[in-house]
């Protein structure tokens, strides 16, 4: 096992050499790499030459500081990450997993490679509620019988890329260096039955699929208004293109506004003045103005001249 401390530099687990690992030892820890392979690792920071065959991270939740987990080429069949809410990235590819455990408490994810498993359901809706750009890569999810994949958002600030590491160079261990966004191929898709996506995305998504000659049911479309959000308020934006100033409408009161543009990245948080937003800084091109409103996220579309 190969690890950094809080700093970034590398560390011994056991710092006090009594065979045992204690709750602050744990909690100095911000990067662990245990690597089932019989070769090197190709992250410098992580390069031993000690490889592991394990079936079970148990305890792993003790590393409450953990940000980068790095499990690949081992025996296991699952990862329990209750209390892991500063995990940024996971590499758990090449194992026998069928389940994320309490994957809800990560909120922070940038990036996971789960590719090459036995995962039946990847629920990643949640995963980067607490990004303040919200981005995370699904890079790698290849290689598992996926019935069900959601990358719809759980805030409104997540755009989801399928990444393959086969066709995009993307990879770099601290951060995304270049990236390329690959929608769903037939032989990776061939099971599933269920893709969620963000509706500002849906129809991309679709004309992809489409493309890819894959069945367009798979696609869990819930832009569309069901009978049971009939009531659903309405948000328009006037004028609509806009030059300088673009007024909301709605008849309930905003309680947040953010804009990102037409790849879903993040641009702003305005100040209104009666749902009036001034939008002459704008370069001109395709936006989308997201509202949190009693709850729940309303999105609508405009043009910047």
């Amino acid at each position: 096992m190969v690890a950094s401390d809080l700093n970034g530099n590398p560390t011994v687990i056991d710092q006090n050499h009594d065979g045992e690992i204690d709750v602050q030892e744990a909690l100095n820890i911000s990067k662990i790499s245990i690597d089932g392979s019989n070769s090197p690792l190709n992250h410098i920071q992580f390069s031993s030459n000690k490889y592991f065959n394990i079936d079970s991270i148990e305890g792993i939740n003790y590393f409450k500081n953990l940000e980068i987990l790095e499990c690949k080429n081992n025996n296991l069949t699952s990862i329990d990450f209750k209390d892991l809410k500063k995990l940024t990235q996971i590499y758990c590819h090449n194992n026998k997993i069928n389940q994320f455990i309490n994957f809800e408490d990560v909120g922070s994810l940038f990036i996971i490679q789960c590719a090459n498993n036995l995962l039946t359901n990847l629920d990643l809706s949640q995963s980067a509620k607490n990004y303040n750009n919200g981005v995370y890569a699904l890079y790698g999810y290849y290689g598992n019988p996926l019935k069900s994949l959601n990358l719809q958002s759980g805030m409104i600030t997540i755009w989801a890329m399928l990444t393959d590491q086969s066709q995009c160079p993307f990879y770099s261990f601290y951060q995304v260096t270049a990236i390329c966004i690959n929608y769903p191929e037939p032989d990776t898709l061939a099971g599933l039955n269920n893709l969620t996506v963000n509706c500002f995305e849906a129809d991309e998504y679709r004309n992809s699929l489409i493309s890819n000659n894959i069945p367009t049911n798979i696609l869990v479309d819930n832009c569309l208004i069901a009978t049971d959000e009939v009531t659903k308020p309405k948000l328009t934006v006037s004028p609509n293109p806009a030059k300088d100033f673009i007024q909301l409408y709605i008849n309930e009161k905003i309680e947040k506004i953010e804009i990102y543009d037409e790849a879903g990245r993040f641009v702003s948080t305005p100040t209104t003045d009666h749902n009036r937003i001034n939008v002459s800084k704008l370069k001109s091109g395709v936006y989308y103005v997201s509202t949190l409103i009693n709850g729940k996220i309303l999105k609508t579309k405009f043009i910047k001249q």
